[in-house]
């Protein structure tokens, strides 16, 4: 993000001339559609909003990057965006040239309507004449933002809208609502929020699917959110282009009422219209909705494939990865290392096709790679034109096999390393049902003897108890005061906040684990990395529990041909299981069975839409690409975050520390 605020500078969460937008054409379901859909609601909003035709955009930093993937930076310039701040730089940033119109773009949360409130009693102190100051809240106005507004006395010179972002396409096979409390925060009302807002995505690429999809759940949120979708589409909230509702928000594009008058609230997200106007039928025929409680065993792992490796070590945030200049072709001067943000997604088309392999051969397809530009080149003296412009085609990806291949080389130095191999082995054997005492005491020694950043020490410690149930009464209150010793005793609320969660807690009753890992298979022998027969590869012989309940709800009859085992096992696990049929969908929605018939035409492929609650990591993407190659048919997955291990943390880490 550009500190100085011009649009011309960096695209928000993308870097510098970094293209983060992948390709959407082969998409299964239309996601290209609904980015169009949200970029065209947020230009509307942001271009009618009051007070002149140069804006102002202020940003939460935390949509930056997801904007990122939805409204290019040229298309906000070319409706005036002149000056683009994050919340925190917009207050240093002075009052707005005569003219511009101030558009905060946030998050509805506490934190984010104090800042405001303090930036707009400065924008009213400094004199001259009044400034228009349009707030639009992601991804709906509560009320609790506007009584704090209220509160500190500025409800009144502000302009409330919202801008409903549900639906952020990531790559043409993954889409996110990027709920914020799912599962990963004890504060309830922000994670029912989250329930909220992927329902509503999830009811929206239902409402036009031409086909009524058998719906299939487990766990609480499940089917929390599965309840709320067949609600809304009973209700015909999605009903159509141009209906009551959507014309009332997505149409008008103005600003919005200001704080005491009635409500003209900016809706984003029009993408039923753009959906029944400008795209062929798809089917949706399965409906598969998992609770990330179903599965806390995965997060905690280490993803061995190579997209999920990059994410565990770099960090892959909304497409783009930060690169030190080792891996990109740079050199360092004056004793700085050069940084770059690059793209990590379909972008990259080499990326594309080494992101799913386990780690272990992508070094082998690199050199394949090379060997395969190398004979090209001794060969071009007798080539024809035709053949020429294909070899210089493949010159095109040069810059793409210098950056994987040291990437590569970097990951290669780490995964040989003896720290993460004896971080393997522990998570191996708790896999495997054992060393529960071993992996405290390895805990233990990260933090004293190898100083381990504390998310990645309770990373082995969360996978301790979503295994075995606890930590053993006395290594739980050693491992506390061993926190606290190394880290400060400012963590106790942290630590406090992920007892409260349940990701950290003493061994007060049996896990479901065992059971899980014999009737699902969990654990894979003598897997081939190179040509895996099972989506096990992902974790080199760990097979995620949620993919195994994906591979089991695709089969012919569904969860209702679980074998009793199976079915006892997951019964285990926190929530119902349920599993309803086209029939009892359509009589929960009151559609008739010919109800869909007008949407029909073609003969698109069905698609299971897998919906992953609390977040997904890239690993397990990866493993159902696999099972859509293995089982021949689409796999779209919905899910409210990419996270890993310690990002799904993060937010319980970040609690306000005690002062010591």
């Amino acid at each position: 993000m550009a500190a100085a605020g011009t649009p011309g500078g960096a695209a928000p969460g993308g870097g510098a001339r970094a293209s983060v937008q992948p390709g959407l054409e082969g998409a299964a379901v239309p996601l290209g559609a609904a980015r169009a859909g949200a970029c065209a609601a947020l230009l509307a909003a942001v271009g009618g909003a009051r007070g002149g035709a140069r804006k102002r955009l202020v940003l939460d930093p935390a949509l930056s990057g997801p904007l990122a993937l939805v409204a290019p930076i040229a298309a906000l310039k070319g409706r005036g965006v002149a000056e683009l701040f994050h919340l925190e730089d917009a207050g240093g940033a002075g009052p707005p040239e005569p003219g511009t119109a101030t558009v905060y773009l946030l998050r509805a949360t506490p934190q984010n309507m104090l800042a405001l409130a303090a930036q707009v009693r400065a924008l009213n102190a400094a004199g001259g004449p009044p400034r228009e100051v349009t707030l639009l809240l992601v991804p709906r106005r509560t009320l609790l933002c506007e009584k704090l507004l209220e509160r500190e006395g500025v409800l009144g010179s502000v302009g409330l809208g919202e801008y409903m972002l549900d639906m952020v396409p990531f790559e043409d096979d993954v889409v996110s609502t990027e709920a914020e409390g799912v599962f990963g925060n004890p504060d309830v009302d922000c994670g029912l929020g989250g329930l909220h807002q992927t329902a509503t995505a999830l009811a929206r690429l239902q409402a036009f699917s031409a086909q009524t999809p058998t719906v299939m759940s487990k766990g609480p949120g499940a089917a929390a959110v599965v309840d709320m979708a067949l609600r809304m589409l009973a209700e015909g909230q999605f009903g159509g282009a141009g209906s009551a509702r959507d014309a009332g928000r997505g149409g008008a594009g103005g600003a919005g009422a200001r704080g005491g008058g009635p409500a003209d609230l900016l809706f984003g997200g029009d993408f039923t219209s753009a959906v029944l106007a400008d795209n062929p039928p798809y089917r949706i025929d399965r409906v598969i909705v998992l609770d990330r409680e179903v599965d806390p065993v995965t997060p905690f792992c280490t993803q061995l494939t190579y997209e999920g490796l990059i994410d565990e070590v770099y960090g892959i945030q909304n497409g783009i990865v930060e690169l030190g200049a080792q891996e990109t072709g740079g050199s360092q001067g004056g004793g700085l290392a050069r940084v770059r943000r690059a793209p990590m997604n379909s972008s990259d088309g080499l990326f594309r096709e080494l992101r799913d392999m386990n780690f272990a051969v992508v070094g082998k397809a690199l050199q394949e790679k090379a060997r395969t530009v190398k004979e090209g080149y001794k060969g071009l003296d007798q080539s024809s034109i035709s053949n020429m412009k294909d070899f210089v085609k493949k010159l095109n990806r040069l810059p793409e096999m210098q950056k994987h291949t040291e990437i590569a080389e970097r990951l290669t130095t780490l995964t040989t390393g003896g720290r993460f191999l004896a971080r393997l082995r522990h998570e191996q054997a708790l896999l495997d049902c054992q060393g529960v005492d071993a992996a405290c005491e390895y805990a233990e020694e990260l933090m004293f003897l190898h100083g381990e950043e504390l998310g990645s020490v309770l990373k082995l410690l969360c996978l301790v108890c979503a295994t075995a149930g606890g930590i053993p009464k006395r290594q739980y209150e050693a491992l506390k005061r061993a926190v606290c010793q190394c880290y400060g005793f400012e963590h106790v609320p942290a630590l406090d906040a992920l007892h409260t969660a349940g990701y950290l807690r003493r061994h007060d009753a049996r896990s479901p684990f065992p059971a899980l890992r014999k009737a699902l298979r969990l654990v894979i022998e003598d897997l081939d990395d190179e040509n895996p027969d099972d989506c096990a590869y992902a974790f080199s012989g760990y097979a995620p529990i949620s993919c195994r309940l994906v591979e089991w709800g695709l089969s012919p009859k569904g969860w209702q041909g679980l074998p009793p085992a199976v079915e006892e096992a997951i019964k285990g696990l926190p929530g119902p299981l349920r599993h309803l049929t086209p029939e009892e969908v359509r009589q929960r929605v009151g559609e008739s069975e010919g109800g869909r018939k007008g949407r029909q035409g073609g003969k698109a492929a069905p698609v299971a839409l897998v919906v992953l609650l609390g977040g997904a990591t890239f690993a397990e993407i990866n493993a159902l690409r696999f099972l859509k190659q293995r089982m021949g048919r689409e796999i779209v997955v919905l899910t409210t975050k990419l996270v890993n291990g310690k990002s799904l943390l993060a937010p319980l880490l970040d609690v306000p520390k005690v002062a010591v």
